[in-house]
């Protein structure tokens, strides 16, 4: 139990997520992106190593765990909705998607587990992608408050059009990994239990209304902010490679599946 709420706590999940907004608010935006997109995916894949692949927990213990993941990721999703700058929507969509993750791990079974870790990969290319793009908007504009922002798409549409993919992969549309991560573990979800399953999809509904507001304010409408400097040519190119890369994971997510299936043989069948 010590070993879970530690990793409850590396994944900032609730209740012990509240360092993460902190943490993102002071931190640079390249860490934000490294943070967000590969260290938090780390204590899900643990959790997944740990409990499901090793010790093999018993069944009370992975409900109360789908549950307690599927709570995270409403309540947070709600929290995210209303925050007023980049960083916090950022970080508490952020939480959002690890309790995602968290339930379908905790569900196991074939598609639990393979929609969980492609939801993985999914998170870390979207949103370490759109990290770099706060970064880009706050350096540029000189703010991070979304009611200041509008009409970014002026001054840097390559960079807009990557964002936009990347939001895509968030909210879970085709061809972007995220439509088909989500897909499975919403499969996954209503197989084991029809409360999980409206949970996961009300989750899911959330998250297409705070992606939505961050784009819409940050791209669209009249411009509102006088640059103060110019966009980095070189950070819209990673945006667009992490954008390429979700969609062409989203086009060969079966080869990925397939190629989990092995690894997982033994876990599905006991």
């Amino acid at each position: 139990m010590l070993i879970f709420i530690g990793l409850l706590a590396k994944s900032a999940t609730l209740p012990l997520y509240i360092w993460l907004p902190r943490a993102y608010h002071v931190a640079p935006a390249p860490v934000c992106a490294l943070l967000s997109g590969v260290t938090e995916n780390l204590g899900v894949v643990v959790f997944f190593k740990l409990f499901v692949q090793t010790v093999h927990a018993p069944e009370g213990f992975m409900v109360f765990t789908a549950a307690l993941g599927i709570m995270s990721s409403i309540v947070a999703a709600g929290v995210a909705l209303g925050r007023p700058t980049i960083r916090e929507l950022l970080a508490y969509s952020t939480v959002s998607q690890l309790g995602f993750i968290f339930l379908g791990l905790a569900i196991a079974g074939y598609y639990g587990i393979v929609g969980g870790l492609l939801y993985v990969l999914a998170h870390a290319l979207a949103k370490a992608g759109l990290f770099f793009t706060a970064g880009v908007v706050e350096e540029t504009t000189g703010t991070e408050e979304l009611e200041k922002l509008g009409g970014f798409y002026r001054r840097a549409p390559v960079l807009a059009g990557a964002a936009a993919l990347l939001v895509l992969s968030m909210i879970g549309l085709p061809p972007m990994l995220g439509f088909f991560a989500k897909v499975v573990l919403v499969i996954a979800a209503v197989r084991e239990n029809l409360l999980l399953g409206v949970g996961a999809i009300v989750a899911a509904l959330f998250t297409v209304l705070y992606m939505s507001r961050l784009y819409v304010r940050m791209f669209l409408g009249p411009e509102r902010t006088v640059p103060v400097r110019g966009v980095s040519g070189f950070v819209v190119g990673l945006v667009g490679v992490l954008a390429t890369a979700s969609i062409a994971t989203g086009l060969t997510w079966f080869l990925i599946a397939r190629y989990l299936e092995p690894a997982l043989a033994g876990v599905i069948g006991s």
